[in-house]
C-alpha cells in the first residue's frame, strides 16, 4: 500500500497542468490592451462592479467585432476562453445573436434580456435575476435591464497563434443594445509548462516502478 501511494506521488509530478496564456481585466488603461482590436472601448461596468466584474469592461455597441490575437504560444492541442459577457438594455432572447469564434470555429449563440425567462443566453448568470421589465439596471440606457454572465468556451488548437473574436452582428447598437467582456482568461492544456523532471525524481519513478513489478512476481 506504501509503496503504491508513493509512486502515484511520484507520477503525479509529471502530470499535465493548465497554463495561464493571457488575462485581462481592463483596469490598467483607458485604451484597449496589449492583443484587443477592432471594435470597443473602455467603460464602466456600472452596478456590475459588485458582482466580480471590476470596474471596467471592453463595451462594444456596435455590429463589427473586438479581437483578441495571442503569438508565440509553446506547444499545446487545446485551448479555454473563459470570459464575462455584459448584455447591456434591450438584447432580445431568440433573435439576437452573439458569435465568438477561433478561425472556422465557431459558437453561434442567442442571447436576450427579453422572451423567456428560462433563456438568457449563454454561460451561468452572476448577476441579479430579472424582476421586472427594467429591473435590475447597473448602468447604460435606465429603461432595460441587465444582466452579466460567465461563459467557457473550449476547442481544438495547435498553433503558436489565435485569434478570438467576439461579434453581435445584429445589434441595434448604441443605448438600445450592446454587449461587453470582462475578465478574459486564456488556457492551454499546458503541455508548455509539464515540469521536466529532475534526474533525482526520474531516478525515484524507476526504482518505485522496479520494486512494484518485483512485489507483483513475489
Amino acid at each position: 500500500m506504501k509503496l503504491n501511494f508513493l509512486l502515484a506521488i511520484l507520477l503525479g509530478s509529471l502530470t499535465l497542468h493548465a497554463a495561464v496564456i493571457y488575462q485581462q481585466d481592463f483596469e490598467a488603461s483607458s485604451s484597449l490592451p496589449t492583443g484587443f482590436s477592432g471594435a470597443g472601448a473602455i467603460e464602466t461596468t456600472g452596478g456590475l462592479s459588485a458582482f466580480g466584474l471590476g470596474n471596467n469592461h471592453l463595451r462594444n455597441a456596435g455590429t463589427s467585432a473586438t479581437q483578441l490575437s495571442l503569438s508565440g504560444l509553446a506547444a499545446h492541442s487545446t485551448i479555454k476562453v473563459t470570459f464575462d459577457l455584459v448584455l447591456w438594455d434591450s438584447v432580445d432572447a431568440f433573435s439576437d445573436v452573439l458569435r465568438y469564434s477561433v478561425g472556422s470555429i465557431i459558437s453561434e449563440t442567442f442571447i436576450g434580456n427579453y422572451g423567456s425567462s428560462f433563456f438568457n443566453g449563454p454561460g451561468t448568470l452572476i448577476s441579479d435575476p430579472f424582476t421586472a421589465f427594467a429591473v435590475p439596471n447597473y448602468g447604460q440606457n435606465p429603461g432595460f435591464r441587465d444582466q452579466a454572465r460567465r461563459v467557457v468556451f473550449s476547442f481544438l488548437h495547435s498553433d503558436p497563434s489565435v485569434n478570438i473574436t467576439w461579434a453581435y452582428t445584429n445589434s441595434q447598437g448604441g443605448t438600445d443594445e450592446s454587449f461587453g467582456i470582462d475578465n478574459v482568461l486564456v488556457e492551454t492544456n499546458a503541455e508548455e509548462n509539464s515540469a521536466i523532471p529532475e534526474p533525482a525524481t526520474i531516478a525515484l519513478t524507476g526504482i518505485a516502478l522496479a520494486a512494484l513489478a518485483f512485489r507483483k512476481r513475489r
